[in-house]
C-alpha cells in the first residue's frame, strides 16, 4: 500500500512538473500561473495545493528537478546528464552542440532561462534557489574539470571561466532567439561559437 501511494505521489508530482516547465517555456514566468499549471497537469485543485501551497514553492521544487539529471538523477524517463559519455571521442565543438541540442535548447532548458531571468530582480525567490544553484555550478565545475582541460593554461579557474562562458552564451541565445526570423541563424551562431571556443580545451 504505501509503495502504491509513493507511486501515485510521484505521478501527480511529475504530472505538474511537466505542466509547469510547459506554462514557463509557453507563456514565461508571470503567465504562469496556478490555474494554468491545473489545465496542463490535469489534476485537482486539492491535489496541486496539497503538494504546493503557493506558486513560488511550486516554482523551486520546479528548478530541484531540471538540475537532478545534472545530479546524476533519472527524470522522467531521461538518462543523467551530468557525465557526457566516455565512449564519446568528438572533441568539445560536437560536444557543445549536443549539449544545446540536448540540454538547454530544451522546454527544461527555457523554462531553467526563466526562473533565472526572474531570480534576478526577485530577492525572495533568489534566497530560495541560490543555495541550489551555487551547488550545481560547483557540480558543473568539477564534472568539466573531470574532462576537459586548459590547452593555453594549466589553471583549474581558466577552465572553469571558459566553460561559464560557453552556459552564459548558451543561455543568452534563448534571448536572442525571438528576434531571429530565421531559426537556422541561431544553429549558424551556436556552430561559430563551438568553433571559437574549441581550441581553448581539449579532453584529458
Amino acid at each position: 500500500m504505501a509503495l502504491r501511494n509513493q507511486m501515485r505521489v510521484e505521478i501527480t508530482q511529475n504530472k505538474i512538473f511537466k505542466a509547469v516547465v510547459y506554462c514557463l517555456d509557453e507563456f514565461g514566468y508571470h503567465e504562469t500561473s496556478i490555474n494554468k499549471v491545473l489545465k496542463y497537469s490535469g489534476i485537482s485543485r486539492g491535489a496541486l495545493t496539497h503538494h504546493y501551497g503557493t506558486k513560488e514553492s511550486m516554482i523551486v521544487e520546479t528548478l530541484e528537478r531540471i538540475l537532478d539529471p545534472v545530479r546524476g538523477t533519472r527524470i522522467l524517463g531521461k538518462p543523467p546528464i551530468n557525465k557526457i559519455d566516455e565512449r564519446n571521442t568528438e572533441n568539445l565543438r560536437n560536444n557543445l552542440i549536443r549539449l544545446w541540442v540536448n540540454v538547454v535548447n530544451t522546454p527544461e532548458g527555457r523554462a531553467l532561462v526563466e526562473i533565472l531571468i526572474i531570480a534576478r530582480t526577485d530577492n525572495t525567490l533568489f534566497e530560495k534557489i541560490k543555495t541550489s544553484l551555487k551547488k550545481y555550478n560547483a557540480e558543473i565545475n568539477a564534472n568539466i574539470s573531470s574532462i576537459y582541460e586548459v590547452i593555453s593554461s594549466t589553471e583549474i579557474y581558466d577552465l572553469q571561466l571558459n566553460w561559464t562562458i560557453c552556459r552564459t552564451f548558451m543561455r543568452g541565445l534563448h534571448i536572442h532567439a525571438r528576434f531571429e526570423e530565421d531559426d537556422r541563424i541561431i544553429e549558424q551562431m551556436m556552430e561559430r561559437f563551438a568553433d571559437i571556443m574549441a581550441p581553448h580545451f581539449k579532453q584529458n
